[in-house]
């Protein structure tokens, strides 16, 4: 989805997406096939911090992914599974101002992989994507439908810090 406006504060993106599940819910045409009890969230930049905000006020919401995550206040506790991602060098979402604050007051599972020499835009950025879509997937699918198939790509049991593009890899309590 598309917000409002790129000024959006991260309050107002979380708000965006809770209406988007409910509109993707009701919606006619794809409506009958969403479980409304099994929905995820992703968002970039203030998005992710929206995801974050998300994750915090609605509780249907299984799992998320922050990518490049900024958010200035306090988002509330946020115990859903979270799947950060950052860049090294992020000056806009700078890692030791949001990302690892974000990750350390995380109380449910979590990990994050922080991509090596990259900036704000690592996430999006086409090469990263090989990269970033497998834990990216298996994280979804693990936390959304609670398919333990995907737990081998996971926390301890990928080490993906062997990857010369990845320069900080962590897990918490995941599965």
């Amino acid at each position: 989805m598309n917000t409002n406006s790129i000024y959006d504060r991260p309050d107002s993106r979380a708000k965006q997406l809770s209406h988007a599940l409910d509109y993707v819910i009701s919606d006619n045409t794809v409506g009958n096939i969403v479980d409304p009890d099994r929905l995820g969230a992703i968002g970039w930049s203030m998005g992710g911090g929206g995801a974050l905000k998300l994750a915090s006020t609605r509780s249907n919401v299984r799992a998320i992914m922050p990518l490049a995550p900024y958010y200035d206040r306090s988002y509330g506790e946020v115990t859903t599974p979270t799947f950060i991602i950052s860049c090294e060098y992020d000056v806009i979402a700078a890692n030791n101002k949001y990302t690892n604050l974000f990750y350390k007051q995380a109380t449910g599972p979590k990990m994050k992989i922080e991509v090596n020499n990259a900036s704000h835009l690592c996430p999006s950025y086409r090469l990263n994507e090989k990269l970033l879509s497998k834990p990216s997937i298996a994280w979804m699918q693990r936390h959304i439908n609670g398919d333990t198939r995907f737990d081998q790509f996971l926390c301890g049991r990928e080490d993906y810090s062997i990857s010369p593009r990845i320069s900080n890899y962590d897990y918490a309590d995941c599965p």
